[in-house]
């Protein structure tokens, strides 16, 4: 077993050995410093500091490391978003089944689910909603029957079939269609329509003394509605023309007595009286109080008998 080195001579070779080190430092060191000049680090400053107290990094990812956790993050979410809003939505199984069954298989579907509802057989049904689902099937088929008349109704109206004949005119179509739906716009527009044809044509009948013609419009007011104001007004137009027209015949006979010299004394006719001029303009003011033609010729009478007594 070899020696094991004395103290000193660990002395002496750590001594030698840091003189060596001191040595070397001095050699390392500038021979001249100038004190005058600027400092070193200005001209560093700008320049690449790569290699300044930075460890050699690698990996893939090594570029982007000094990106913080903050952006990481809002990367991250920006790319969930992104994801979120163009992945592939699923189809809509309802609108599927619309495109493959026509309305009449649908509506076939609905009434074996209304069924199937009723005999209990359903487990998602209750009677609420099956009274809710009976109602809204009344109404549209309500609905589909209304469209269907209105478009009967107008075929008429342009064939002119107003109230005849009978069974197959626009007024019975649109008073079924108000039976249904009284609020119905097109059907009161549309009877108001053809209240006011049969109004027009019933009083050019009057005006055209054709009282045979307005009475037949009048019919067909009555067939409209015969409460109705049109009704009423050409009712009201006839029942005066039906006077005018007696109050002008009685003038017209008042006239003939008196020109045949009958003022107040009855002809040879039995009826004493109603056969002279007098009794002629009596009846015409009982008709029409007022009568202008009828004072006049009573008041002739007066002057005609105020002349026969001087």
């Amino acid at each position: 077993m070899p020696n094991s080195p004395t103290r000193a001579e660990i002395e002496s070779a750590l001594s030698g050995r840091n003189k060596s080190t001191r040595k070397n430092t001095k050699q390392n060191l500038p021979e001249d410093l100038h004190f005058g000049e600027p400092p070193r680090r200005q001209q560093v400053i700008g320049g690449n500091l790569s290699g300044v107290n930075r460890r050699k990094k690698f990996g893939l990812f090594s570029r982007y490391s000094e990106v913080n956790m903050v952006n990481w993050l809002a990367g991250v979410l920006v790319l969930l978003i992104l994801a979120a809003f163009f992945w592939p939505q699923k189809k809509n199984p309802t609108a599927e089944i619309a495109k493959q069954f026509d309305t009449n298989k649908v509506i076939a579907v609905e009434d074996e689910i209304l069924e199937q509802a009723a005999s209990g057989n359903a487990s998602f049904a209750r009677d609420s909603d099956q009274s809710r689902a009976n109602a809204f099937r009344a109404e549209d088929k309500i609905d589909q029957k209304v469209t269907e008349l209105l478009a009967q109704a107008a075929d008429f109206l342009r064939a002119k079939q107003y109230t005849q004949p009978r069974n197959a005119n626009a007024v019975n179509i649109y008073q079924e269609v108000l039976t249904l739906r009284p609020a119905n716009v097109e059907a009161k527009q549309n009877l108001a329509k053809i209240r006011g044809h049969f109004l027009y044509r019933g009083v050019s009948a009057l005006d055209a003394d054709k009282p045979a013609l307005a009475q037949s419009n009048l019919q067909r007011l009555a067939l409209v509605d015969e409460t109705s104001s049109e009704y009423q007004d050409l009712q009201s137009d006839i029942a005066e023309y039906k006077i005018d027209s007696q109050v002008s015949g009685l003038i017209s006979k008042a006239t003939a007595a008196f020109n045949n010299g009958i003022l107040i004394s009855p002809g040879q006719s039995s009826n004493a009286g109603q056969n002279s001029a007098l009794s002629y303009y009596q009846q015409a003011l009982q008709l029409r109080s007022g009568n202008e033609d009828a004072l006049k010729g009573i008041q002739a009478i007066v002057d005609s008998l105020a002349e026969q007594a001087n």
